[in-house]
């Protein structure tokens, strides 16, 4: 009997999951809300916008020409492990269990065109760095509360962008997969001691799609271009004709289009990242640690979000035919001249606007968080506010609107277990009329923003903060609207310049 209560014992144990585990697992569609031209059609020969390459990278992508796709050993390569998150594919993600302790030992990711990818969840370690290299790399993972934190190595020499960015086989890549409500948001994070300066973010949203069918891509290699034999098209290194062509035709400046880790930042501003704070929090109740003074990293969506974009320019946001007329109909002047200036920085816009936040706590049911741009302040209750009885009580609505925040927390903690890791989620009603950009795409009063804020603590020792923000609003948009946003935490008291609202 003795030895049988120890067995049944030891198998319970070996049932516990040692974390807690998410299910990643289906069909995911991919959202093109952010860099839509460089993810679909491609991005344009000289586009290094927002990208902290050396300038060995910057030299060997005005080398490049686009014809050396051409040649057979280019047709049929597949997107390695850090780009194809942001291919134009489906992505099916299945899962192996252990038959034992049912955890998740390994998750694969197939994409289009791509090789079939294994994450490794066992303990396995890496190979020796003499192993060899591919496209999909060696992944292990474990979990953060209900994050999958990916570490992948062994990548052949690949590319950060299409346009003949190089990223190097020496790079290291750690991505961060997070799901909330259907939507899928991997955050993909590239170190690389020879063509990057610093950390390259990006993340990229997926939605889930029962019905989807990844297909199979047949590529067969053929002769395209009949030329002398090891030939390889290329043009002279030193040459910038297609920076300045495109800073020309997308209206930003060339130094800016020429890449580089200051382009990622504010204008004029010097980041000192802070390399020593935990993402634990010392506050009852509190899972994690959200406080500090955090800078915007602006790797994605650079000449939407860097600068006003044109009148008309609504590419990748899925506005109904009314939200069209209004975004049309558009006048800065008019702006300029009233309120309009400030409808930018409302809640549906504010966190992609580049500059630095600051979060605090204002009291112990408040989270205050102020931002540069715009120079607003948002706080987010977490007590339930006592609902007015009278409607002529109501607030009336404001930029900010109305916050109500909550913690996720992280698996199953027993009612007497201090949460260790969790997210916060936060429901924003009672807006004025707002622009997701800009140049006048709008949002209406009757928009819901729901923010999901999740802290990243990274193996170079910086914190990143990631902020996936959803619209839904009946009036201009004819389906939810999402992004992600990624800011770097700094050293707190950096400079700090609020701008008031401007046009």
């Amino acid at each position: 009997m003795k030895h049988s209560l120890l067995a049944t014992a030891a198998l319970l144990a070996l049932a516990s999951p040692a974390a807690a585990q998410v299910d990643l697992s289906g069909e995911w569609a991919p959202r093109f809300y952010e860099d839509q031209p460089e993810r679909v059609p491609g991005p344009e020969l000289g586009d290094y916008l927002g990208i902290p390459i050396s300038d060995a990278a910057r030299w060997r992508a005005q080398a490049w020409d686009a014809s050396i796709m051409t040649l057979p050993e280019w047709q049929c390569r597949p997107h390695s492990a850090d780009y194809i998150w942001r291919g134009p594919s489906q992505l099916t993600v299945s899962r192996d269990i252990d038959p034992i302790s049912r955890d998740v030992t390994s998750f694969d990711f197939e994409w289009l065109r791509s090789v079939k990818r294994s994450v490794y969840l066992d303990g396995r370690p890496h190979p020796s760095e003499n192993a060899p290299h591919t496209w999909a790399g060696f992944a292990t993972a474990e979990w953060r509360g209900d994050m999958l934190a990916v570490h992948t190595t062994h990548l052949k020499e690949g590319y950060v962008r299409r346009n003949g960015l190089p990223r190097s086989d020496k790079a290291t890549l750690s991505e961060y997969l997070i799901r909330n409500d259907g939507i899928l948001t991997v955050v993909a994070i590239v170190h690389d001691p020879v063509y990057l300066t610093e950390p390259f973010i990006r993340s990229t949203d997926y939605e889930l799609d029962l019905k989807q069918h990844v297909p199979p891509y047949p590529c067969h290699v053929v002769e395209e271009i009949d030329r002398p034999n090891g030939q390889v098209p290329h043009l002279p290194p030193d040459s910038d004709v297609s920076v300045r062509e495109f800073a020309a035709l997308r209206h930003v400046p060339v130094e800016a289009a020429r890449g580089g880790a200051a382009t990622m930042y504010p204008a004029g501003l010097k980041v000192t990242p802070d390399m020593g704070s935990k993402g634990a929090s010392d506050r009852p109740g509190v899972p994690v640690d959200l406080t500090g003074q955090w800078v915007s990293v602006v790797t994605e969506d650079w000449r939407w979000r860097m600068v006003v974009p044109p009148k008309g320019d609504y590419t990748s946001i899925p506005l109904n035919p009314e939200g069209v007329k209004v975004a049309e109909a558009w006048d800065p002047a008019a702006d300029a001249a009233g309120d309009g200036r400030c409808r930018p920085y409302g809640a549906g816009g504010v966190m992609r606007m580049p500059g630095q936040v600051r979060i605090s706590w204002r009291d112990d049911q408040t989270l205050r968080v102020e931002t540069e741009a715009g120079g607003q302040t948002r706080l987010f209750a977490f007590a339930p506010a006592a609902e007015p009885s009278q409607p002529s009580l109501q607030a009336q609505p404001s930029l900010q609107g109305v916050s109500k925040a909550n913690w996720i927390l992280a698996g199953r903690p027993a009612r007497d277990e201090t949460p260790k890791a969790g997210e916060l989620k936060v429901t924003t009603t009672g807006l004025a009329p707002g622009y997701l950009r800009r140049n006048g795409v709008p949002y209406s009063a009757d928009a819901t923003v729901t923010e999901y804020y999740n802290r990243i603590d990274d193996v170079t020792g910086e914190s990143w903060l990631v902020v996936t923000t959803v619209i839904e609003d009946p009036r201009y948009l004819d389906r939810r609207f999402f992004t992600s946003s990624h800011f770097k935490k700094v050293v707190d008291g950096s400079p700090w310049t609020p701008r008031p609202c401007q046009g």
